[in-house]
Formats: C-alpha cells, structure tokens, sequence
C-alpha cells in the first residue's frame, strides 16, 4: 500500500517525471526498509476509514508484509475489534 512507501520516504511511481504516472508495486521495497530498519511493530490507526471494496486488499497487504518481516501490526480505529 502506498501509505506505507510515503511514510518511508520512498518513490512509489513509475516515470515520475511522466504525465502518465502509476504507482508501482512497493511491497519489496517497503519490506526490505523495514527489514533494515529492524522494524518489529507496526501501528495501523483509522482502519475504520478503510473503505468496504477495500478491506480484503487492505489485510491481505498487511497479512503478507507480516509474512515477508515478521513485523507485529495493531490495528486502532473506531469500531476496531
């Protein structure tokens, strides 16, 4: 997810100086930062505001970032169980 790429500070576009940007796939990228990093536990607040035709892309990237740093996520947010 983007969100994570932005945070880290790293270009998530093809061609940035292109008219036609897109963003490209940042799942290695993001998970080689936070596997240099060290990174342990992630912090995800306003899931809530994940949208509904979202949602199963949403944890399916969190589930596999999991998978590929063996980071910890907690998820915050109204109504988060």
């Amino acid at each position: 997810m983007l969100p994570f790429a932005e945070f880290l500070g790293l270009n998530h576009t093809l061609n940035p100086g292109d008219r036609t940007r897109r963003p490209a796939d940042m799942t290695e990228p993001v998970a080689r930062v936070m596997e240099r990093a060290k990174t342990q536990l992630v912090l995800i607040d306003g899931v809530d505001r994940i949208r509904d035709n979202e949602v199963a892309a949403a944890f399916d990237y969190f589930e596999a970032l999991q998978d590929r740093t063996r980071i910890t996520c907690i998820f915050c947010g109204t109504g988060t169980r």
